[in-house]
């Protein structure tokens, strides 16, 4: 995986990332294994360091990623760690916002340049994102799953030039193809809601486009078909349609 920014907070962290293997569950479990083995040793602990089980959700548009970036960034300040951001320094915020060229795992580049290709411009507009966006108030992602898509429309209106420049690195094709934003959810759901039964392969596959969104914005199966008012059966089926064991 190519890491683009985290956060290590008290009992968990943030990491957003790029995916190049299909071998998630096997990296996660790698590395919160060998982190917690480094921790335990240095610290002369025993037990689990992190809380629980890795959750996950996909992004598939620009300005979700910038508001996930920040999100990540300011999650210190509120969870009430620190009044600042720049007062915590187990994040990858200096990379976004000071003027340094480190050595580092992280691709910090990857978000600044979709900003502007002038890596000092690009700092201080994010600085500036940064500064705005503690103004808006947000829920906590385990309590909201659609906080980084109502981000990511907020910013997008606040700053709706902000990514005017694009980007055609590695990744950057991926971003804005398949995403949905939460009005065409809500529309999809009330839809499909006003019908009994879905016999037209039109609505099946509504369906299934409904839970593969949902699904990527962190929710669980259990959680998809409770708030779509159908069985875990049909969701699970839905979602694993084309894996073959």
């Amino acid at each position: 995986m190519d890491v683009l920014a985290f956060a290590l907070m008290t009992n968990h962290l943030h990491i957003l990332f790029f995916q190049n293997k299909d071998n998630l569950t096997w990296a996660m479990h790698n590395l919160f294994t060998r982190y917690g083995i480094y921790f335990n040793s240095k610290y002369e602990r025993k037990g689990h360091v992190f809380g629980s089980i890795f959750r996950q959700a996909s992004c598939f548009d620009k300005h979700y990623l910038l508001g996930i970036s920040t999100y990540i960034h300011l999650n210190p300040v509120r969870a009430g760690i620190v009044q600042n951001y720049s007062n915590y320094r187990w994040t990858t915020w200096r990379l976004y916002c000071q003027d340094t060229d480190p050595v580092t795992f992280v691709n910090w580049r990857f978000i600044l340049s979709m900003i502007n290709p002038d890596c000092t411009l690009a700092r201080n507009r994010y600085r500036a994102l940064l500064d705005e966006v503690r103004g808006f108030k947000v829920a906590n992602i385990l309590e909201d799953k659609r906080v980084f898509g109502k981000l990511g429309i907020w910013i997008k209106k606040r700053y709706p030039g902000i990514l005017k420049n694009g980007d055609n690195s590695q990744y950057g094709s991926l971003l804005g193809e398949g995403y949905a934003d939460d009005k065409e959810l809500e529309r999809i759901v009330v839809s499909l809601r006003e019908k009994n039964r879905l016999r037209k392969p039109s609505d099946i596959k509504a369906r299934i486009f409904l839970f593969e969104q949902l699904q990527a914005r962190g929710y669980g199966i259990d959680e998809i078909a409770e708030y779509l008012e159908v069985s875990r059966a049909t969701v699970y089926r839905a979602l694993n349609r084309f894996k073959v064991e």
